[in-house]
């Protein structure tokens, strides 16, 4: 899978060069390689442990992460509802082994039509739980990479960019949810954009539908929505061709539209959606105030100040996932404050200014306001910033010379 993506990047859009090539394969092989190689799971199975007919087996030290319940209980029974339809020749459009029967295609959570998912379909569910989130990994790293490479960074710069997001805090935490796969799209969408602006052929208006698709079949509508608005603002900041944009955007709607419509439906008669309405989430705006907001700043420069949710003991502002999300390492956030100091004093190149205007609010927004989704916008700025500043230390270096 991954030879056939640089396969069809070399040939119809953007090479990845070799040397880049190798070292994100090195890099989805050591982070999943046992679960690739060597028969492991990537499935909290230790979670079972409460369940039927497993109640017996003796507890393991340390227990399993128990906010990975849901990737056992929700996520993976549902794509395996999905299996079971496609398998059966059906649309998967209801899941009758949910109370009394609940829609399929309308829940998020199952990805149906998700094609990071459906490209693991040949796997067995155990192992297409491995493969897909090697797949969004290197979607990541893939994209951000060429997404730098067409704002004008060098190699070594770009690769350094992609490595902070694809491997820092949203994308990594995250990997088993269906927000994962907003954070693999997110830069593919960017790289789309930044194509059609650039190039006037019909495989660059096909990209983008592509990778606009990926990104709204994802499974989490806030992430998407949040991904969508940074794309659009990005897109009317680099002068893309608007016409051709909204016509791409158009199409990928309606190839979503059968899974994305339902969902939207399904969401407002949600539980969770009765509560939001209720004021029973999101319902102050200041949530926590100065020192709610402290303690969501601080798992940004040290992830583990709050002990870990691995090992049961954290005491931290929500969990683990929520407040380390937006950690993409100390080294690129010395870097991106190093780029921010370049910047204020040297013309912007590229799409600077947006990336300097999305992250400032999303990080704003996710630290002061507790929109800690918004961490998936901010790491991917954070990231990009530490590319753009090592290219202008490279620059400045080579003046020098």
């Amino acid at each position: 899978l991954a030879a056939a993506l640089f396969g069809v990047l070399r040939r119809y859009y953007d090479p990845v060069p070799w040397k880049s090539s190798l070292a994100f394969g090195i890099a989805v092989a050591a982070l999943l390689g046992p679960v690739l190689f060597r028969g492991q799971v990537l499935l909290p199975l230790d979670e079972l442990r409460g369940e039927v007919p497993f109640r017996q087996l003796p507890p393991t030290n340390p227990h399993g992460n128990l906010i990975q319940g849901d990737l056992i209980q929700l996520v993976a029974p549902s794509q395996a509802a999905v299996r079971h339809a496609f398998e059966r020749g059906h649309w998967p459009l209801w899941n009758d082994r949910v109370g009394a029967g609940m829609p399929l295609l309308a829940d998020p959570q199952a990805q149906a039509l998700q094609p990071l998912t459906l490209l693991a379909l040949p796997f067995p569910l155990p192992e297409a739980a491995g493969v897909t989130a090697a797949l969004r990994v290197l979607w990541a790293l893939v994209f951000t990479f060429l997404f730098l490479r067409r704002l004008g960074l060098g190699e070594g710069p770009a690769l350094a960019g992609a490595f902070a997001f694809g491997l820092g805090g949203f994308s990594i935490l995250w990997l088993g949810w269906p927000m994962a796969n907003s954070a693999a799209w997110f830069p593919a969408v960017l790289y789309g954009v930044a194509r059609l602006s650039q190039e006037k052929g019909k495989r660059d208006f096909g990209l983008l539908v592509v990778t606009l698709f990926g990104l709204l079949t994802g499974g989490h509508p806030e992430t998407i929505a949040y991904a969508l608005a940074a794309a659009v603002l990005f897109a009317l900041t680099i002068h893309t061709r608007l016409k051709a944009a909204a016509l791409v955007l158009f199409l990928a709607f309606g190839l979503a539209a059968p899974a994305l419509l339902p969902a939207l439906d399904l969401l407002q008669r949600s539980a969770r959606a009765h509560r939001v309405s209720a004021g029973g989430e999101h319902s102050s705006v200041f949530r926590g105030g100065a020192e709610g907001a402290l303690a969501r700043a601080v798992p940004l420069f040290a992830p583990n100040a709050f002990g870990n949710s691995r090992f049961v003991d954290y005491w931290g502002p929500s969990n683990t996932n929520e407040d380390a999300g937006g950690f993409v390492g100390t080294a690129t956030l010395l870097l991106a404050l190093a780029g921010f100091s370049i910047f204020s004093t040297r013309k912007a190149m590229r799409g600077e200014r947006w990336l300097f205007v999305i992250s400032g609010v999303a990080l704003a927004a996710a630290v002061l306001f507790g929109f800690q989704r918004l961490f998936l916008i901010s790491s991917f700025g954070l990231a990009c910033w530490a590319a753009f500043a090592l290219e202008r230390r490279a620059e400045i270096r080579k003046k020098t010379v």
